[in-house]
């Protein structure tokens, strides 16, 4: 994660009922403070207790009994599918047969990776933001590309 990062969400919108973020944090938290949050939540309602890590599940029936992949059933009082939408990597289709790299916003780290280069930012979400933040501070030169929002 780009050590630049911060969210785009004030503190005073992102923490959970009854569980505010630190007064101390700035209105907009970097991401590392967003996971020190988020490290406390989970320690002070003691839910790593009731996580299982690294765990596929492979059926879910009614009554809300999930199967895991070794087979284990276990029963919940309800079940929050949170797939992760963001997990798919949307490509932009370039005409022809570029011989450019091209790098997924998932893939971006720290920008020494767009430093010296010329850099055009497709879309406009908010990792692109992101990505065109420090573009805009260490590439050579920086272009962005979006549909209009109309």
């Amino acid at each position: 994660m780009d050590p630049h990062t911060h969210t785009i969400a004030s503190r005073a919108f992102q923490d959970f009922p009854g569980f505010p973020m630190p007064e101390s944090y700035p209105r907009y938290p970097s991401h590392e403070l967003v996971l020190e949050y988020l490290r406390s939540y989970t320690d002070h309602f003691e839910l790593r207790t009731h996580t299982r890590f690294a765990a596929n599940v492979t059926r879910i029936e009614p009554e809300w009994t999930i199967t895991l992949d070794g087979g284990e059933t276990r029963r919940y009082a309800g079940v929050v599918p949170a797939t992760g939408h963001d997990r798919i990597l949307r490509r932009a289709v370039l005409p022809g047969d570029p011989k450019v790299e091209t790098i997924h916003s998932s893939a971006y780290r720290d920008p020494a990776q767009l430093a010296g280069r010329r850099v055009p930012v497709v879309r406009g979400g908010q990792s692109a933001a992101d990505v065109l933040t420090d573009s805009a501070m260490y590439a050579t030169s920086t272009l962005h590309s979006t549909r209009c929002g109309f």
